[in-house]
């Protein structure tokens, strides 16, 4: 890939923002299409939405369903783990609800 082959979308809103959200749906979405890598940065209320099934009650008028728009999560690339699971080593003991890695 070149350089230019991938989109990183930061998302710090939810529940509280539906709009943005779903913006930032869109945009990945046309990065999709458009051939290129797209990575959603989720912090502060934006984690949230990696819950399952929490963007199903977010809704803007007029506007394509954010639901729809929802990536599955057997779309989940390598290193979706937040991070402090993530650097984790394995073997290591729980904490915080993460699991070592196998």
């Amino acid at each position: 890939m070149a350089v230019d082959d991938k989109v990183v979308i930061g998302q710090t809103h939810a529940a509280d923002d539906a709009e943005a959200v779903l913006i930032g749906y869109l945009l990945g979405v046309e990065a999709l299409r458009a051939g290129k890598q797209a990575l959603m940065w989720l912090t502060k209320d934006g984690v949230l939405l990696a819950t399952k099934g929490y963007s199903d009650d977010l809704v803007v008028p007029g506007a394509p369903s954010i639901k729809d728009l929802q990536p599955s999560t057997s779309t989940k690339a390598a290193g979706s783990s937040p991070a402090p699971c993530a650097s984790r080593p394995t073997g290591s003991r729980r904490r915080n609800g993460c699991r070592a890695r196998k």
